[in-house]
C-alpha cells in the first residue's frame, strides 16, 4: 500500500499544486499546512499539520484539512495530477541519486523495511499502474475516523505530569568485532580517485543572446534534470526593499494566469521556479525534469487540428525549438544544432545555410 499512500500524500501537498497548497495555503484559508508519510513495517502514519490564521480556531484548521480528504474520496481533483505526481517522484529520485547520502539512504531504507532491492526500486513503476478510482477507494477504506488530532496551544498546562527518568542499562560492545561483509570491503583494493580539473574555456559552452547577453551552458549527460539560471547584476544594496518584494511572488501569477493556474502549469511540466536576492545579485532559477524522449518531432494537420501526422521521423535525435514556413512552402526548424530545412513537406531534412535572426 505504500505507493498509494505516497501518491495520496503528493496529491494533497507537493508545495506547488496539491489540494492543500492550492485550496488552503494559496487562498490563505490557513497560515500554513502540509502532510508527510512516516512509513514503517507494521504500521504507517500519515501526518497532517496546519497553522491557524490569527483568530482562527484549531478545530477549523482540522476541518479544512479533512475537507481535502473528502475531495480525494469524491475524485474532485484533476486527472493530470496523477501523471504530474509520478514525474515529481522521478525528479526527486534523480536529484537524490546525485549525492552519496541519498544513495546510501536508499540501501538503508530497503534493508530496514525488509524489502528486496528489486521491490524497492520498483515503487515508482507500481505508482504508474495505480488508477484514480483505486486511489479514491483506498482513501474511502482507510481514511475514516481512525485518526488522532493533536492541538498545540499556548499557556500553562495544568495537567502536566512529571515522568521519572528511567535507569539506563549499560550495554558492553566489542568494538573490535568485524563482520565478514565489513572485512571484505575493508580488504578490497580501491584505486585512488583521480582529480578532474575544469577548463573553463573549453568545458563550458558559450553563446550570445539578444542585446549581447552572454549565455553559458553545458549539456546534462547524467540524467533528465535541467537547471536554468538568470543572473541579474543588482541586489539589495541598490534596492533595499527587494527581499520584501520577492516574498510577494509566491502569491502572484502572470498577465494571463492567476497564481493557482501558474503553479499548476509548472507542476504539470515538472518544473520549479524561484527568485532570490543577494547584496549585489538577483538569481532567477527554473529547474525541473525533462521527461519523455529527446527526439525531434514536427507534426502537420490538414483538418484544423482534428488529426496530426508526424513529418519529423527522419530528424536526428535532437529537440526542435521553433518552426517557420516560407512563402514557397519550405519548412525551416530551429534545433540545438542549427537550422534544418525541408523542401518536401518533411520527407527529408538537411542543414540549412540560411541564417534567421530570432
Amino acid at each position: 500500500d505504500n505507493p498509494k499512500i505516497q501518491m495520496i500524500d503528493y496529491i494533497l501537498n507537493n508545495s506547488s499544486a496539491g489540494l492543500i497548497d492550492l485550496n488552503l495555503v494559496q487562498k490563505q484559508q490557513i497560515l500554513g499546512g502540509g502532510t508527510y508519510v512516516n512509513g514503517m513495517n507494521d504500521y504507517s502514519m500519515h501526518v497532517f499539520n496546519g497553522q491557524p490564521r490569527e483568530g482562527q480556531s484549531l478545530k477549523e484548521v482540522q476541518d479544512l484539512l479533512l475537507g481535502q480528504l473528502d475531495l480525494l474520496k469524491q475524485g474532485d481533483f484533476e486527472d493530470w495530477l496523477l501523471e504530474a505526481v509520478i514525474n515529481d517522484f522521478k525528479k526527486n529520485k534523480m536529484q537524490g541519486l546525485e549525492n552519496n547520502y541519498s544513495r546510501a539512504d536508499d540501501m538503508v531504507m530497503a534493508f530496514t523495511n525488509n524489502m528486496s532491492w528489486k521491490d524497492y526500486i520498483s515503487q515508482i513503476d507500481k505508482m504508474e499502474a495505480i488508477t484514480k478510482e483505486e486511489l479514491m477507494q483506498f482513501v474511502k477504506d482507510h481514511y475514516q475516523d481512525n485518526y488522532v488530532a493533536i492541538y498545540k496551544v499556548t499557556g500553562e498546562d495544568s495537567n502536566k505530569q512529571r515522568v521519572e527518568k528511567p535507569q539506563i542499562t549499560k550495554v558492553d560492545v566489542d568494538r573490535s568485532a568485524k563482520s565478514a561483509f565489513f572485512t571484505a570491503i575493508e580488504n578490497k583494493e580501491v584505486p585512488p580517485i583521480q582529480p578532474v580539473f575544469v577548463n573553463y574555456q573549453e568545458d563550458i559552452k558559450r553563446a550570445t543572446l539578444k542585446s549581447d547577453i552572454p549565455l553559458l551552458y553545458n549539456e546534462n549527460k547524467e540524467n533528465s534534470l535541467f537547471s536554468l539560471y538568470y543572473l541579474l547584476d543588482f541586489g539589495t544594496n541598490e534596492a533595499p526593499m527587494l527581499d520584501l518584494a520577492l516574498e510577494y511572488l509566491k502569491y502572484l501569477g502572470t498577465s494571463e494566469l492567476d497564481n493557482a493556474e501558474f503553479n499548476k502549469q509548472l507542476y504539470k511540466l515538472g518544473c520549479n521556479f524561484s527568485v532570490s536576492s543577494g547584496s549585489d545579485r538577483v538569481y532567477v532559477t527554473l529547474s525541473g525534469y525533462r521527461y519523455g524522449e529527446d527526439n525531434g518531432h514536427v507534426y502537420k494537420s490538414e483538418d484544423l487540428g482534428a488529426t496530426w501526422t508526424d513529418i519529423g521521423t527522419s530528424l536526428p535525435d535532437i529537440p526542435v525549438n521553433d518552426i517557420v514556413i516560407d512563402a514557397y512552402g519550405n519548412l525551416f526548424i530551429g534545433t540545438d544544432i542549427g537550422v534544418l530545412a525541408s523542401k518536401d513537406e518533411g520527407e527529408t531534412w538537411s542543414k540549412s545555410e540560411l541564417v534567421y535572426q530570432s
